[in-house]
């Protein structure tokens, strides 16, 4: 069993990354309409798309991971 000491700090914290989104997200659509809130997720999901690298690259890279890290 670890001891406090022992556990490391997170590097990158989950839980408080999708808070932070879900409460920008929430401002942004607070005095919208249905219609409204509908082409903002279609905008955010074409922006959200286009910064994404292909997947293959992602793949290639995970690949790459896997073989240094043995």
């Amino acid at each position: 069993m670890r001891t406090i000491k022992e556990i490391k700090e997170k590097e990158f914290d989950t839980v408080k990354t999708f808070r932070t989104i879900k409460e920008r997200i929430s401002l942004d659509i607070a005095d919208m309409t249905l219609e409204q809130i509908k082409e903002y997720l279609k905008r955010q999901k074409s922006v959200n798309i286009s910064s994404q690298p292909p997947a293959h690259s992602i793949s290639a890279n995970m690949a790459g991971d896997v073989t240094n890290s043995a």
